[in-house]
Protein backbone atom coordinates (compact mmCIF):
# COMPACT_ATOMS: atom_id res chain seq x y z
CA UNK A 1 0.00 0.00 0.00
CA UNK A 2 1.53 3.65 -1.33
CA UNK A 3 1.83 5.83 1.86
CA UNK A 4 1.37 9.54 0.54
CA UNK A 5 4.24 12.42 0.82
CA UNK A 6 3.93 15.78 0.52
CA UNK A 7 5.45 17.02 -2.73
CA UNK A 8 8.37 18.96 -2.45
CA UNK A 9 9.52 20.40 -5.60
CA UNK A 10 13.31 21.28 -5.82
CA UNK A 11 14.49 22.59 -8.74
CA UNK A 12 16.22 19.15 -10.05
CA UNK A 13 12.56 17.36 -9.42
CA UNK A 14 11.07 20.65 -11.31
CA UNK A 15 13.58 19.94 -14.29
CA UNK A 16 12.55 16.35 -14.52
CA UNK A 17 8.78 17.36 -14.22
CA UNK A 18 9.13 19.46 -17.25
CA UNK A 19 11.07 16.87 -19.36
CA UNK A 20 7.88 14.50 -19.92
CA UNK A 21 5.79 17.27 -19.59
CA UNK A 22 7.75 18.52 -23.43
CA UNK A 23 7.74 14.71 -24.77
CA UNK A 24 3.87 14.58 -23.62
CA UNK A 25 3.36 17.48 -25.69
CA UNK A 26 5.03 16.25 -28.67
CA UNK A 27 3.36 13.26 -28.96
CA UNK A 28 0.16 14.91 -29.07
CA UNK A 29 -0.88 14.01 -25.30
CA UNK A 30 -1.94 17.67 -24.77
CA UNK A 31 -4.74 18.35 -27.24
CA UNK A 32 -6.46 21.71 -25.58
CA UNK A 33 -5.16 23.83 -22.57
CA UNK A 34 -3.79 20.29 -20.67
CA UNK A 35 -3.07 16.68 -20.59
CA UNK A 36 -4.82 14.15 -21.56
CA UNK A 37 -5.41 11.58 -19.43
CA UNK A 38 -2.53 9.10 -21.26
CA UNK A 39 -0.70 12.45 -20.71
CA UNK A 40 -0.83 12.79 -17.28
CA UNK A 41 -0.68 9.00 -16.38
CA UNK A 42 3.05 9.13 -18.76
CA UNK A 43 4.34 11.99 -17.02
CA UNK A 44 3.31 10.38 -13.39
CA UNK A 45 5.37 7.20 -13.96
CA UNK A 46 7.97 9.11 -15.70
CA UNK A 47 8.66 11.28 -12.50
CA UNK A 48 8.46 8.35 -10.61
CA UNK A 49 11.00 6.41 -12.44
CA UNK A 50 13.49 9.38 -12.71
CA UNK A 51 13.01 10.34 -8.62
CA UNK A 52 11.84 7.49 -7.15
CA UNK A 53 8.97 9.95 -5.81
CA UNK A 54 5.64 8.70 -6.29
CA UNK A 55 3.81 11.94 -6.26
CA UNK A 56 -0.65 11.12 -7.15
CA UNK A 57 -2.15 13.06 -10.26
CA UNK A 58 -3.31 16.02 -7.78
CA UNK A 59 0.00 17.02 -7.28
CA UNK A 60 1.37 16.33 -10.60
CA UNK A 61 -1.66 18.97 -11.65
CA UNK A 62 -1.41 21.44 -9.18
CA UNK A 63 2.60 21.65 -9.82
CA UNK A 64 1.31 21.75 -13.81
CA UNK A 65 -0.77 25.13 -12.65
CA UNK A 66 1.68 26.79 -10.80
CA UNK A 67 4.33 26.27 -13.48
CA UNK A 68 2.02 27.71 -16.00
CA UNK A 69 0.78 30.97 -13.75
CA UNK A 70 4.79 31.37 -13.86
CA UNK A 71 4.70 31.09 -17.52
CA UNK A 72 1.98 33.72 -17.71
CA UNK A 73 3.49 35.99 -15.25
CA UNK A 74 7.03 35.70 -17.30
CA UNK A 75 5.52 36.03 -20.52
CA UNK A 76 4.13 39.62 -19.74
CA UNK A 77 6.71 41.05 -18.26
CA UNK A 78 9.11 40.21 -21.10
CA UNK A 79 6.39 41.42 -23.33
CA UNK A 80 6.39 44.75 -21.86
CA UNK A 81 8.23 47.80 -23.59
CA UNK A 82 9.60 49.38 -20.66
CA UNK A 83 11.31 46.01 -19.05
CA UNK A 84 13.26 46.02 -22.07
CA UNK A 85 13.83 42.30 -22.40
CA UNK A 86 16.69 41.35 -24.41
CA UNK A 87 16.45 37.50 -26.01
CA UNK A 88 20.10 37.53 -27.06
CA UNK A 89 21.78 38.67 -24.01
CA UNK A 90 18.76 37.28 -21.61
CA UNK A 91 18.93 40.35 -19.48
CA UNK A 92 15.96 43.48 -18.89
CA UNK A 93 17.58 46.76 -19.83
CA UNK A 94 14.42 48.44 -17.66
CA UNK A 95 15.47 51.16 -15.08
CA UNK A 96 15.20 50.63 -11.25
CA UNK A 97 12.41 53.29 -11.77
CA UNK A 98 10.90 51.15 -14.48
CA UNK A 99 11.17 47.71 -12.44
CA UNK A 100 9.29 49.33 -9.47
CA UNK A 101 6.74 50.95 -11.18
CA UNK A 102 6.10 47.26 -12.93
CA UNK A 103 6.35 45.59 -9.86
CA UNK A 104 3.83 48.05 -8.33
CA UNK A 105 1.41 46.75 -11.07
CA UNK A 106 2.50 43.33 -10.85
CA UNK A 107 4.20 42.14 -7.64
CA UNK A 108 3.99 38.47 -8.70
CA UNK A 109 6.59 39.10 -10.89
CA UNK A 110 9.47 40.34 -8.31
CA UNK A 111 10.82 37.26 -8.04
CA UNK A 112 12.03 37.56 -11.95
CA UNK A 113 13.61 41.05 -11.05
CA UNK A 114 17.31 39.28 -10.44
CA UNK A 115 16.86 36.10 -12.52
CA UNK A 116 15.06 34.86 -15.01
CA UNK A 117 12.39 31.96 -15.59
CA UNK A 118 14.33 28.33 -16.01
CA UNK A 119 13.72 26.24 -19.13
CA UNK A 120 12.11 29.18 -21.32
CA UNK A 121 12.44 27.56 -24.57
CA UNK A 122 10.78 24.65 -23.50
CA UNK A 123 7.93 26.22 -21.50
CA UNK A 124 7.27 27.98 -24.82
CA UNK A 125 6.45 24.35 -26.73
CA UNK A 126 4.75 23.02 -23.77
CA UNK A 127 2.13 26.39 -23.38
CA UNK A 128 2.39 27.56 -26.85
CA UNK A 129 -1.41 28.11 -27.85
CA UNK A 130 -2.73 27.37 -24.10
CA UNK A 131 -3.06 30.38 -22.88
CA UNK A 132 -5.37 33.54 -22.76
CA UNK A 133 -3.96 36.15 -24.92
CA UNK A 134 -5.21 38.73 -22.78
CA UNK A 135 -3.05 37.26 -19.40
CA UNK A 136 -0.24 37.88 -20.95
CA UNK A 137 -1.09 41.57 -22.32
CA UNK A 138 1.29 43.80 -21.24
CA UNK A 139 0.78 46.83 -19.43
CA UNK A 140 1.83 49.22 -22.39
CA UNK A 141 -1.31 47.59 -24.08
CA UNK A 142 1.23 46.05 -26.50
CA UNK A 143 -0.47 42.80 -27.53
CA UNK A 144 0.81 39.45 -28.70
CA UNK A 145 0.43 38.25 -32.30
CA UNK A 146 -1.93 35.41 -32.68
CA UNK A 147 -1.88 33.41 -36.16
CA UNK A 148 -4.88 32.38 -37.43
CA UNK A 149 -4.15 29.43 -39.38
CA UNK A 150 -6.00 26.24 -39.17
CA UNK A 151 -2.65 24.18 -38.81
CA UNK A 152 -2.48 22.25 -35.60
CA UNK A 153 -1.02 24.00 -32.55
CA UNK A 154 3.05 21.89 -33.10
CA UNK A 155 3.03 22.46 -36.45
CA UNK A 156 2.21 26.37 -35.83
CA UNK A 157 5.40 26.01 -33.74
CA UNK A 158 7.32 24.76 -36.67
CA UNK A 159 6.66 26.74 -38.96
CA UNK A 160 7.40 29.90 -36.50
CA UNK A 161 10.65 27.86 -35.92
CA UNK A 162 11.72 27.40 -39.53
CA UNK A 163 10.35 30.61 -41.28
CA UNK A 164 13.37 32.57 -42.31
CA UNK A 165 13.58 36.28 -42.47
CA UNK A 166 13.54 37.35 -45.78
CA UNK A 167 15.24 37.49 -48.96
CA UNK A 168 18.03 39.69 -47.63
CA UNK A 169 18.96 37.54 -44.67
CA UNK A 170 22.37 36.42 -44.56
CA UNK A 171 22.22 34.33 -41.57
CA UNK A 172 21.64 31.22 -43.31
CA UNK A 173 22.36 29.55 -46.66
CA UNK A 174 19.76 29.68 -49.71
CA UNK A 175 19.08 25.75 -49.01
CA UNK A 176 17.77 26.93 -45.72
CA UNK A 177 16.05 29.38 -47.30
CA UNK A 178 13.37 26.90 -48.75
CA UNK A 179 10.74 27.75 -45.46
CA UNK A 180 8.34 24.35 -45.38
CA UNK A 181 4.95 25.50 -44.74
CA UNK A 182 3.36 22.22 -43.34
CA UNK A 183 -0.76 22.02 -43.47
CA UNK A 184 -2.02 19.18 -41.08
CA UNK A 185 -3.67 16.53 -43.13
CA UNK A 186 -5.16 13.27 -41.58
CA UNK A 187 -2.96 10.19 -42.45
CA UNK A 188 -1.51 11.94 -45.71
CA UNK A 189 1.97 13.35 -46.34
CA UNK A 190 2.48 16.68 -45.62
CA UNK A 191 3.40 19.14 -48.89
CA UNK A 192 5.42 22.14 -48.52
CA UNK A 193 4.49 25.06 -50.40
CA UNK A 194 7.26 25.72 -53.26
CA UNK A 195 10.88 27.30 -52.45
CA UNK A 196 10.57 30.94 -51.51
CA UNK A 197 13.91 31.38 -53.59
CA UNK A 198 13.13 32.49 -57.33
CA UNK A 199 16.96 31.72 -57.93
CA UNK A 200 16.54 27.69 -57.97
CA UNK A 201 13.08 27.54 -60.12
CA UNK A 202 14.31 23.67 -60.90
CA UNK A 203 14.20 22.76 -57.13
CA UNK A 204 11.73 20.05 -56.79
CA UNK A 205 8.24 20.37 -54.26
CA UNK A 206 9.41 18.38 -51.03
CA UNK A 207 6.92 15.96 -49.89
CA UNK A 208 7.03 15.33 -46.05
CA UNK A 209 5.85 12.20 -44.69
CA UNK A 210 4.67 12.01 -41.21
CA UNK A 211 8.24 9.85 -40.80
CA UNK A 212 10.23 12.43 -42.35
CA UNK A 213 8.20 15.37 -40.52
CA UNK A 214 9.26 13.50 -36.85
CA UNK A 215 12.58 13.72 -37.75
CA UNK A 216 12.67 17.34 -38.93
CA UNK A 217 10.48 18.41 -35.51
CA UNK A 218 12.94 16.47 -33.61
CA UNK A 219 16.03 18.09 -34.98
CA UNK A 220 14.44 21.78 -34.54
CA UNK A 221 14.08 21.02 -30.84
CA UNK A 222 17.49 19.56 -30.00
CA UNK A 223 18.86 23.31 -32.14
CA UNK A 224 16.21 25.18 -29.99
CA UNK A 225 17.44 24.09 -26.98
CA UNK A 226 20.60 24.15 -27.91
CA UNK A 227 20.47 27.78 -27.77
CA UNK A 228 20.61 28.10 -31.71
CA UNK A 229 17.48 29.84 -32.35
CA UNK A 230 18.30 33.24 -30.65
CA UNK A 231 15.05 34.64 -32.29
CA UNK A 232 12.46 33.81 -34.61
CA UNK A 233 14.83 31.60 -36.97
CA UNK A 234 18.08 29.36 -36.74
CA UNK A 235 21.41 31.14 -36.62
CA UNK A 236 23.62 30.00 -39.73
CA UNK A 237 25.36 27.00 -37.38
CA UNK A 238 21.69 25.53 -36.76
CA UNK A 239 20.63 25.37 -39.63
CA UNK A 240 23.97 23.77 -40.75
CA UNK A 241 23.74 21.69 -38.11
CA UNK A 242 20.46 20.91 -38.93
CA UNK A 243 20.38 20.28 -42.50
CA UNK A 244 23.14 17.83 -42.27
CA UNK A 245 21.68 15.06 -39.43
CA UNK A 246 18.49 15.50 -41.49
CA UNK A 247 20.16 14.26 -44.66
CA UNK A 248 22.01 11.70 -43.00
CA UNK A 249 18.89 10.16 -41.46
CA UNK A 250 16.96 10.09 -44.79
CA UNK A 251 19.68 7.81 -46.69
Amino acid sequence: MSTWMPAVWTPAHHETYIDPCLEQTLKGNEPGTHFNKEGWNNIVESFYEKTGFRYDNKQIKNHWSFTKEQWKVWVKLIGDSSMKWDPETKTFGASKEDWDKYIEANPEAAQFRFKELQFTEKLEIIFDGTINAADTEASTGRKRHNGSSTSSRLLRKVQRTTMPKGKNDNSCDDESRSAVMVQYTHGTPMASEQSMSSSSPQKAKATWMPAMHKIFIDLCLEQTLQGNKPRTHFNREGWRILMNPFRKRLV
